[in-house]
């Protein structure tokens, strides 16, 4: 899969967390009290008992997505780091990651790992191919992918390891 197609992915990933983040703030704002105004013949607060509790159990399920999703995201990073640092020349390997990974801008790129701008480019568009060919995971399969499947068995694994460490 070419690099543009994985970062793509993990992008997607990183905006779904942004929304649930959002989600997740904006439902903790609407149970404070923004203020409290008082009239001679009521006083409005925060929301009712019963909307609270609605409120609390949404914040309960979204921040249960955010979790996987967040595991997600970094499974996806992990893979990606691990398959630019199979690539076998250091200065190709380098210009992925700091494009990439790093964000950099491609006219400083030459900047971080030392080359002219047309060094930059040629190393970086055979840095994309050899990306390209490299296959997913490396022979110890050290890159682990989730699906929706595994989600339960995975938070099963997890709670089993900080319970026993």
């Amino acid at each position: 899969m070419e690099i543009k197609k994985v970062l793509a992915e993990i992008n997607a990933i990183d905006k779904k967390i942004k929304i649930l983040e959002d989600e997740i703030r904006l439902l903790k704002s609407s149970c404070i009290p923004g203020g409290i105004s008082y009239d001679w013949d009521r006083v409005q607060t925060s929301p009712t008992a019963d909307k609270m509790g609605e409120i609390f159990s949404r914040i309960e399920e979204i921040t249960d997505e955010l979790t996987f999703t967040m595991m997600e995201a970094i499974n996806r990073k992990a893979s990606l780091i691990e398959r630019i640092n199979r690539i076998p020349d250091m200065d190709e390997a380098m210009s992925l990651y700091y494009r990439y990974c790093e964000n950099v801008r491609y006219e400083d790129l030459g900047d971080y790992i030392g080359l002219s701008q047309r060094q930059t480019a040629r190393i970086l568009k055979r840095a994309e191919q050899h990306f390209k060919n490299l296959p997913e995971t490396s022979e110890t399969g050290d890159a682990v992918f989730l699906g929706e499947g595994d989600r339960d068995e995975y938070y099963d694994d997890m709670i089993m390891n900080v319970k026993m460490a």
